[in-house]
């Protein structure tokens, strides 16, 4: 599986099953969840096609990209939760650790994904000065 979009699908379908297991189980995520995850999702789709073109065309500007990307994940998950926790009558701290644990995880996954092209470009000898 090397197209990287697949892989991103079938990491959030992981999740969601692992997610979906234990709110069967728990009970204890309000609904909002499933957007979080839909969020990330798309969110790492996005900052994924924004980078990886950045490597194949100019390695040189490659980690100014990647850095700036992660910045702004950064940012946009922080505004997202902070938004959350104002307009929330009936704050979740369950959903708040369970945001910031997706936050990681899809953040290391884009970070693995990334390393794993990196390496295979490298070993083809394709990598631009």
């Amino acid at each position: 599986m090397r197209n990287p979009y697949l892989q991103i699908l079938f990491f959030s379908v992981v999740v969601f099953a692992a997610t979906y297991l234990y709110q069967t189980i728990y009970n204890n995520l309000p609904f909002i969840t499933w957007f979080a995850l839909a969020y990330y999702f798309l969110l790492t789709a996005t900052v994924h096609a924004i980078t990886f073109p950045a490597f194949k065309n100019n390695s040189k500007a490659f980690i100014s990209i990647f850095m700036g990307s992660q910045g702004l994940r950064m940012f946009f998950s922080i505004a997202l939760l902070i938004v959350y926790l104002i307009f929330t009558p009936i704050i979740s701290i369950q959903f708040v650790v369970y945001f910031l644990f997706l936050y990681l995880l899809f953040a290391a996954f884009e970070i693995y994904l990334l390393l794993s092209n990196l390496r295979t470009d490298f070993k083809k000898g394709s990598i631009h000065q």
